[in-house]
């Protein structure tokens, strides 16, 4: 009975690796969205989710943050670890949007994949999840 439940785990984990064309469609779908926030409450609260985001999801530890910047450390060569830069923008009048890079330096790809760490990243910091992804 043991082994049908690791070969089911493995089974599990080999299908999350594989990116159907609809979940691809998902995931550029929700990493499309802007973060927007009005200034004062709704601005304190999307930056801090972005924050909270950036520290679960970076290996590389957090390497400057002001009220308009939050940056990790960079990624090495030939490392898959992702690097973040979120700023916090002025779109005029009271309104920010909250924009969103991320790299990593290997040839083979990032860990995880950057599209499907965008799409988490503006559904948590929007509000539409409260886990992080």
């Amino acid at each position: 009975m043991r082994i049908y439940a690791i070969v089911f785990c493995l089974l599990l984990a080999a299908c999350d690796m594989i990116t159907l064309p609809w979940k691809i469609s998902r995931l550029k779908h929700e990493a499309s969205q802007s973060v927007i926030c009005e200034a004062g409450k709704d601005c304190d609260v999307k930056w801090a989710r972005a924050l909270k985001w950036v520290k679960r999801k970076s290996k590389l530890g957090i390497a400057a943050q002001t009220d308009s910047l939050i940056k990790t450390g960079d990624s090495r060569d030939l490392n898959s670890d992702v690097a973040f830069t979120i700023t916090k923008v002025s779109t005029g009048g009271t309104g920010y949007r909250i924009d969103y890079e991320a790299r990593c330096d290997d040839d083979f790809g990032c860990t995880p994949p950057l599209l499907k760490l965008h799409a988490s990243f503006v559904e948590f910091v929007n509000g539409n999840s409260e886990k992080i992804k």
